[in-house]
């Protein structure tokens, strides 16, 4: 690396610390945290067998992969749950992210002002703070590097053809896989560089023949991205996550043309960016043929420069392609489109302008001057907004106010700030704006027991239950809904109801631990010991680790008088946690008798 690539390669680390340097005074954000990290019991007891058996079970969930989760649990060994170390890790990966893109562009093709440039929007892009300061999505920077090294590897098999290269390549693109399964399209993106910069087309030969060679070399890509997928639509639809998949088609297929424009639109000018898009249910058939318009006119331009510009059509099939797995084919949760989704579809962008312009330029010195000093303007202005928006992510609050600022009638932004502000305590401020969401969005049933929970804090547990109900007629299949109820039920002594809704939690979701453990606590107090015996033994089998629950498990062995077991669990307890002194006083009182 000469000195000049060596300084780039400086200022580019120089830059992204900058921005992304308040990070390290942040704390985790109320939007996933919990549920992937700090309240995810499956991986916050670091390296256990355990956590081994939560990954096997949970691979791809939330579409994390499980190289995913081991960079958390690696993170979880290192820092515990300060967030600092974690923010940290994130922020490394997409440093050495950014290093790679320059490296890699350069060894393509040997131009060293454009590929540093295409870095630098990638670094500094406001559309990527979203993957890089919220630390739930650490699959995004995880997998991009995988990403990135399956293409640098694949130049070098590229160059010179042989089977051991060919397994890097591979390796590198499991790799991939395994942090986050959009890597699916890598494929495609090897198929685009072999048409430019790589070369591998002779244009004295047929082509077609050339082409099905480098299709079928992409075979077993295509095989384990396809696994892949499949695997990952199979975990969202057992989350509930793809429940909105169920849109007509054609609605499906508007919100694709304009989350495509959308898109596009955010990358030239980043402005009023959200953590939360709410999804389209009803679209302007204007707006939709605009974009539609738009679309196909930009496709005519790059396959009209294919020639001249071989970068323009590459880079924006690069952006087309990587886009495909979550663009809204299947509706995968309840929002539109989302900033994090850029982070590695916007390089084709980047490539496709800067490359056009540095051609543009060439042997033109007065416009290369005028372009590069464009650049720089652009990657500047681009910085001071990036800084900005990295600070709404320093916590919950910040965030979702910010969300509300942007969208006032963004109703999952307001029930995400009830939550947050619910979460400190603050359950009178959370009330209003779950009132408010509930409001705009009345048939949101997740909004409805949020809202539910937060009266129920309040004391005001019939208002509660009318919300709960609500939420279960709406959708009879949210185990969440039937486990809240089932709860206010039980402590209005409304025992016989709320061990129906407790069944219902199970049958719809039969891993719910705490719907099993909150049955055998009511059933204890209705008296049913050998039935709460029953539902305690089924929620410890499936989290074992849970010393709370175990300890209910060991007092309803101490209630029915089986004192050799009830001893044998609080000294599993112990084990689990020593310092539980209300078992260490229990275990001592049932060996004294």
């Amino acid at each position: 690396m000469n000195g000049r690539v060596a300084a780039l390669a400086a200022l580019l680390v120089a830059l992204t610390v900058w921005i992304y340097a308040p990070v390290w005074n942040f704390g985790f954000v109320s939007y996933d945290d919990a549920e992937f990290v700090t309240a995810n019991r499956g991986i916050t007891g670091g390296f256990t067998l355990n956590t081994a058996a939560y990954i096997a079970h949970n691979p791809y969930y939330a579409t994390g992969g499980p190289f995913t989760w081991l960079s958390h649990v690696i993170d979880i060994e290192l820092f515990g749950l300060e967030p600092r170390g974690h923010h940290v890790s994130s922020l490394l990966l997409h440093l050495v992210n950014v290093v790679v893109l320059f490296a890699l562009l350069r060894r393509l093709t040997c131009r060293t002002i454009p590929s540093a440039i295409v870095a630098a929007l990638f670094a500094v892009h406001p559309a990527h703070v979203e993957s890089v300061a919220w630390i739930s999505q650490r699959k995004d920077v995880l997998s991009t590097l995988f990403w990135l090294l399956t293409c640098w590897t694949y130049q070098s098999y590229a160059r010179a053809p042989g089977a051991a290269r060919y397994l890097i390549v591979l390796s590198c693109f499991v790799a991939g896989l395994l942090s986050k399964p959009i890597v699916a399209m890598a494929p495609l993106t090897l198929l685009l560089l072999d048409a430019w910069p790589l070369a591998r087309l002779d244009r004295v030969q047929p082509i077609w023949p050339q082409w099905r060679r480098l299709v079928a070399e992409k075979l077993p890509f295509a095989v384990l991205a396809a696994v892949s997928l499949w695997l990952t639509l199979l975990s969202q639809v057992d989350r509930g996550a793809v429940s909105e998949a169920s849109a007509p088609l054609l609605l499906r297929l508007g919100n694709v043309t304009q989350s495509y424009a959308a898109y596009l639109v955010t990358l030239f000018w980043p402005a009023g960016l959200s953590p939360f898009y709410p999804y389209r249910w009803t679209l302007n058939p204007g707006h939709v043929a605009a974009s539609a318009a738009a679309l196909a006119l930009i496709t005519a331009l790059a396959v009209r420069v294919r020639h001249a510009r071989p970068a323009v059509p590459v880079g924006w099939l690069w952006y087309l392609a990587t886009l495909i797995p979550v663009i809204g084919f299947v509706q995968v949760g309840a929002h539109a489109m989302a900033d994090r989704l850029t982070y590695v579809p916007s390089i084709g962008i980047f490539l496709a302008v800067v490359w056009a312009a540095a051609a543009g330029a060439a042997d033109r010195p007065r416009l290369r001057r005028t372009a590069i000093a464009g650049a720089v303007i652009a990657i500047a202005a681009l910085s001071v907004t990036a800084r900005a928006q990295v600070r709404h992510w320093e916590s919950g609050e910040t965030l979702w106010r910010h969300a509300i600022a942007v969208d006032p009638s963004n109703a999952r932004a307001m029930a995400n700030l009830g939550a947050t502000l619910a979460g400190q305590g603050r359950t009178t401020e959370a009330l209003t704006f779950y009132r408010d969401a509930v409001r705009l969005t009345p048939a949101e049933p997740t909004l409805l027991v949020n809202y539910g929970m937060a009266l129920a804090a309040m004391g005001d547990r019939d208002s509660a239950v009318v919300q709960f109900r609500r939420a279960v007629q709406l959708d009879p299949g949210y185990a969440r809904a039937h486990l809240h109820l089932a709860d206010q039920l039980a402590a209005s002594g409304r025992f016989d109801e709320a061990f129906d809704h407790y069944r219902q939690a199970i049958i719809r979701d039969p891993a719910y631990g705490l719907a099993r453990m909150n049955l055998s606590v009511t059933f204890a107090e209705a008296g049913r010991m050998d039935d709460a015996l029953e539902a305690a033994d089924g929620a410890v089998a499936l989290e074992p680790s849970r010393a709370d629950w175990r300890f209910t498990r060991a007092m309803i062995l101490k209630v029915m008088n089986r004192i050799p077991e009830a001893i044998s669990e609080l000294e599993e307890v112990l084990k689990i946690q020593p310092g539980h002194t209300q078992a260490r006083a229990e275990l001592t009182a049932l060996r004294s008798k």
